[in-house]
């Protein structure tokens, strides 16, 4: 079992399609980081001079999350299972995505909400 499991990894090192599950990797993560640079809560903190006006925010972060999911998808087509070590990023890859929840949710309680 161990010997099989070893021809697969090395079979999945000498195709190359390690170096490429890296590279998908460090851009899924780079992407996420960007948008969690750019929340609300950080945003400030590291950019305390930059205004960006709300719409233009969104649109910013929708082209991320956008820019992220078509990262996580190639990469998981073009590097199999392994792939998913992508979807760790779930959170501030979809960002955008997250936030209309919570706000769907917290405004479906209250009532008042917009």
């Amino acid at each position: 079992m161990m010997e099989q499991a070893r021809y697969f990894i090395r079979t999945y090192i000498d195709e190359g399609r390690l170096q490429n599950l890296i590279w998908f990797i460090l851009a899924a993560y780079g992407i996420a980081f960007l948008e969690w640079s750019l929340s609300p809560e950080i945003g400030p903190l590291w950019l305390p001079p930059l205004h960006i006006e709300y719409d233009v925010y969104f649109i910013i972060l929708f082209a991320l999350a956008f820019a992220w999911i078509c990262v996580v998808g190639v990469g998981i087509k073009k590097c199999g299972w392994p792939g998913l070590l992508m979807l760790a990023s779930v959170k501030w890859g979809l960002f955008p995505f997250f936030m209309i929840g919570f706000l769907y949710w917290a405004c479906m309680f209250r009532g008042d909400c917009l």
